[in-house]
């Protein structure tokens, strides 16, 4: 932790036109996701929520536990539990199901599934963009799909076989997974290159949004820290043999994340300099605007600590082992 510590003050000392601010959120133990409307923080944590006022960080409640019940919510394995903030509620995907918080977290309704997974659920239109898993003829897919209100599938937008199939082993760095649902329109990633698919809430293509890149290496250093990853991290770990061989390309994808706020889409590239992380940042056109360099930092090989974008501020959260709390980074985006 020192590390990280160490690499934020040489950070401020090498760019001191990065304004920044450290705020201690000491309620939290391991959280996996942040997110952020106009007025509140939401972190998610294993199967409880996190409720913060965005204007001085307060912490206003917790809500949400394991289990089967209204206020209740069962985890995939090896999965999230995954938010919507950006309607008039929160919006719960878990197991199978998917719950209505108001924005205090007082629990409204469920809607329950009784297709399967689906996973990482976003509102559009009436329904839902969300990701399915499918098996056909011992080859499992993952899938971008439409969903009504009572998540029914009603439209399949793009397919590609999983990164992991028995027998054959795992494709690290895989094709990326990240898709945004804003304005109404669905934004797409689901490309090796730089290239985002933008769909209607029909599903209907609309157009594609094409960038130049540099392509970046997968080289040794990099192999020897995703395979030590997947060999150490809890949720591989046990699994490792039945996961192998490890099947790596020869470039990183071009990108790696994707975030659209005010009008505007955040890319987060593989590339990285000066302990900083690389972001093309582009209109909703696809219009180049600029390209920045942000301190982001890495949880690991494979990870970056939670972090949102919200109205030209970058919000990340460190786990300070030293304070033995979780901090909030904000970075404003020049």
């Amino acid at each position: 932790m020192k590390k990280i510590l160490i690499t934020i003050l040489l950070i401020i000392l090498i760019n001191p036109l990065i304004a920044k601010k450290t705020i201690p959120f000491p309620e939290l133990l391991k959280p996996e996701t942040i997110s952020i409307d106009e007025n509140q923080i939401y972190i998610t944590e294993g199967a409880s929520i996190y409720i913060y006022s965005l204007k001085d960080f307060k912490f206003k409640k917790k809500f949400g536990k394991k289990g089967a019940g209204p206020e209740e919510f069962k985890l995939p394995q090896s999965g999230l539990l995954t938010i919507d903030v950006q309607t008039n509620e929160i919006i719960v995907n878990s197991l199978a199901k998917i719950s209505y918080f108001s924005k205090d977290g007082k629990f409204k309704k469920e809607t329950k599934n009784s297709m399967g997974i689906t996973m990482m659920l976003q509102s559009l239109g009436n329904g839902f963009a969300g990701i399915g898993i499918s098996w056909d003829n011992k080859v499992m897919y993952r899938s971008l799909n439409l969903y009504d209100s009572k998540l029914n599938k009603s439209k399949e937008i793009s397919k590609m076989k999983h990164d992991f199939q028995v027998g054959k082993g795992t494709r690290v760095l895989p094709t990326p997974y990240p898709f945004v649902s804003y304005n109404n329109k669905l934004y797409i990633t689901w490309e090796n290159d730089f290239i985002i698919k933008v769909y209607n809430n029909k599903g209907e293509k609309l157009f594609s949004i094409k960038q130049n890149y540099d392509k970046l290496n997968v080289k040794k250093e990099h192999k020897k820290g995703i395979t030590h990853w997947y060999k150490t991290d809890i949720r591989t770990a046990q699994y490792f043999e039945f996961l192998k061989p490890l099947i790596f390309p020869a470039y990183f994808p071009a990108i790696r994340d994707m975030s659209i706020n005010e009008n505007k889409i955040y890319i987060l590239t593989y590339k990285q300099k000066s302990n900083q992380s690389e972001f093309y940042i582009l209109n909703l056109k696809g219009k180049f605007i600029k390209k920045k360099f942000l301190p982001l930092i890495e949880k690991s090989a494979l990870e970056m600590y939670p972090y949102a974008i919200n109205k030209g501020k970058l919000y990340q959260l460190v786990d300070n082992e030293d304070k033995e709390e979780w901090e909030l980074l904000i970075t404003k985006i020049k």
